[in-house]
């Protein structure tokens, strides 16, 4: 029998964890946000606009991103966006970085016509103890594609690193990220991961810390009632 995975997001210690039966996995995005370096660029910005504030920004382009990763999915099955519900959900500034992204998507798969094979699916590597989410999984002229969605205004090595480990745990070895939304002429950027091998040494490395700072981890889990009153 095999069991469903669901997914375990810890809100007030910004965990994610995945849970199959009684087994958790933490996600690769929180063991590189928790034992992998800081990058200086964005320890600079941080300085730059203050913790506060920087603490906003990055919320508030969590929050875009994962609403268009709903789009994107929701498209790949088949269904409508309506862009003007867009436009009455967000200000205008956050409308347009959504529209341009959807956008940036129809091109993409216009111009590259991939077969779709699946989209946003789980990983789990007991190995290595990771789980995470893949955005789609495709054949582009006959070969296959793991690919990962990134709406950031830049792209990290932490993304690459995140990419391997899904390549890694699939077996996958052609592996892209799609920036979406971004200032270049397309509005959008095909980016192949060119040396897999030495990210993914990159995330074992980050890996080995996260497992001595915190050996068998497990989300932090509070139960709350279902609804609360007070009568």
């Amino acid at each position: 029998m095999t069991l469903d995975i669901k997914q375990i997001d810890v809100f007030e210690f910004d965990e994610r964890y995945y849970q199959r039966g009684e087994d958790f996995r933490p996600s690769v995005t929180y063991k590189l946000s928790t034992a992998g370096p800081t990058e200086w660029g964005l320890m600079q910005w941080r300085g730059d606009v203050g913790n506060k504030r920087a603490d906003e920004i990055m919320e508030e382009s969590g929050n875009l991103g994962s609403y268009v990763h709903d789009c994107l999915e929701r498209m790949v099955k088949g269904e409508e966006i309506d862009s003007n519900e867009i436009r009455e959900m967000f200000r205008p500034r956050q409308a347009l970085k959504v529209l341009k992204s959807l956008q940036g998507f129809l091109e993409w798969y216009e111009e590259t016509q991939p077969e779709i094979m699946d989209a946003e699916f789980t990983t789990w590597n007991d190995k290595h103890n990771f789980a995470g989410t893949i955005d789609l999984k495709c054949k582009i002229d006959g070969e296959v594609w793991l690919i990962d969605y990134k709406t950031s205004k830049s792209i990290h090595t932490s993304h690459r690193v995140q990419l391997a480990a899904y390549g890694y745990s699939e077996k996958v070895g052609n592996l892209a990220l799609l920036h979406l939304g971004n200032t270049t002429k397309k509005g959008w950027s095909f980016l192949p991961l060119k040396d897999p091998k030495k990210h993914w040494d990159e995330f074992v490395a980050i890996s080995n810390v996260f497992e001595v700072k915190y050996p068998n981890a497990k989300p932090n889990q509070n139960v709350f009632p279902d609804k609360f009153s007070i009568i």
